[in-house]
């Protein structure tokens, strides 16, 4: 990545995408400070100075929207002046989704979760060295957001569907790492389950922002572990419930939750034998 050891705040409300996040930060050689939520992330850039900041939109309480207005204000407000920190969004769904935002102005990168080790490398070469040439035709997927400030960047990535019995994708990708793979797996196992009993319940008692985060959950812990498919029912199911379409959102939901049920018996056979050594 950088050749430069960063001091870098991963700002995400969920467990395990932080744990993902570190493990490869600091893989890169990096210094890493982890905020659970906005109001955490104004309060650590009050105090400390970071490199860079990688920052969740979709959160409880003070989302990433309101912490990097937050975090601008700051910036402007002291003196001496301070330099602007490079700041990335992270979020579920693309950039198209979100530029009806006025706070998206105040990112300078966009990436769609889940994040793969080489988007991060990138985001954080043309955050820390803006003013490099960088061939365009060797990062296809890289193009201008027209609709944030000038220079502004958005990294999207396809992902394919489908789950394979044992992703060797993900094995091949912590074949160095096995210890935090497992944890994040055991957290899998422990997560997925309630939040498929929370999201069971919430149908049954029309609770809407309880059942939209826990499909949310859903789609950040099986796409960090490369369950694409799964990950797009999650995030399909949480779009309907949105938009009050309950009767569709549980004919998805129930594929869900079988799919899901499926993914945890492939996270368990990961744990017992490809990482039982």
């Amino acid at each position: 990545m950088s050749e430069l050891q960063l001091s870098i705040l991963v700002v995400d409300d969920n467990p395990v995408n932080q744990l993902y996040l570190k493990t490869l930060l600091i893989q890169a050689g990096h210094c890493v400070t982890i905020a659970s939520d906005g109001q955490e992330a104004v309060s650590l850039f009050q105090r400390h100075s970071f490199d860079l900041i990688f920052m969740d939109v979709q959160m409880p309480g003070t989302d990433g929207f309101e912490a990097v207005v937050r975090i601008r204000e700051i910036e402007a407000a002291a003196k001496p002046p301070c330099q602007r920190t490079p700041i990335s969004a992270l979020s579920a769904y693309p950039l198209r989704e979100e530029t009806h935002r006025e706070e998206i102005v105040h990112f300078d990168y966009y990436l769609t979760k889940p994040v793969t080790k080489q988007m991060v490398k990138d985001a954080i070469e043309r955050l820390i060295h803006p003013d490099r040439a960088y061939p365009e035709q060797a990062h296809p997927e890289l193009k201008l957001n027209s609709d944030a400030e000038p220079g502004s960047l958005t990294h999207e990535q396809n992902t394919s569907s489908g789950t394979t019995p044992y992703p060797q994708a993900l094995l091949h990708e912590f074949r160095n790492n096995q210890d935090d793979l497992k944890t994040m797996l055991q957290m899998a196992l422990q997560e997925l389950p309630e939040s498929l009993t929370q999201l069971d319940f919430c149908f049954r008692t029309k609770e809407l922002q309880r059942s939209c985060k826990a499909a949310h959950s859903i789609a950040n812990v099986v796409g960090i572990l490369h369950a694409a498919a799964e990950r797009d029912l999650a995030l399909r199911v949480e779009k309907l419930l949105e938009s009050g379409n309950w009767e569709h959102a549980r004919s998805d939901y129930l594929k869900l939750h079988q799919q899901v049920s499926e993914l945890l018996n492939i996270y368990h056979l990961l744990l017992t034998h490809e990482l039982s050594n």
